[in-house]
């Protein structure tokens, strides 16, 4: 029997973690079938850590844009690599574009060189495809010289339909 951790818990620790050095950050629950990290939580952790140059966040809550208002959302102005759940790579890519800081005289952005939309978990049921289409259309809309390397991480599992196989015969 595993022992689901409790979205108090993790609400204590996070409240109670203050790294003012932190330049990396990495939370995966994809192989835990425990509750997710609420967003709040860690939006707010997020909003004390700006110093973030690598972030990844899997098997996280997704944001939603009435719950995460851009004035909300974090701002990493020396981001350089991002990988999450499409919603939050949208979330977080509205307020970097938003915030003007990020667009060089060329038009380019600043810093950030990798980003990789993935699936929350293989565990949950199908994925939104949705929000990946709206955080592809986002990053085609770079200016030209951006020089990132974008990835799709997909975990998925193949004797359920979820969607995926024809997502991607959609989009080749």
């Amino acid at each position: 029997m595993s022992k689901s951790i409790s979205p108090e818990y993790w609400q204590c620790l996070f409240e109670g973690l203050a790294l003012p050095e932190l330049t990396t950050f990495k939370i995966d629950q994809t192989m835990y079938e425990t509750p997710p990290v609420g967003v709040s939580i860690l939006r707010d952790f997020l909003l004390r850590h700006t110093h973030i140059t690598s972030l990844e966040l899997h098997g996280v809550g997704c944001p939603d844009a009435e719950l995460m208002p851009l004035h909300d959302t974090p701002l990493f102005p020396r981001l350089v690599a991002l990988s999450a759940h499409p919603s939050w790579v949208s979330a977080l890519l509205n307020k970097m574009l938003a915030s003007g800081s990020f667009i060089t005289a060329e038009n380019a952005i600043i810093g950030l060189k990798s980003v990789v939309l993935s699936t929350n978990s293989h565990f949950a049921g199908v994925p939104d495809l949705d929000s990946f289409n709206t955080a592809i259309q986002q990053i085609a809309m770079f200016p030209p010289g951006s020089d990132i390397t974008f990835s799709l991480l997909f975990m998925h599992n193949r004797n359920r339909d979820d969607g995926v196989a024809d997502w991607i015969t959609e989009h080749i």
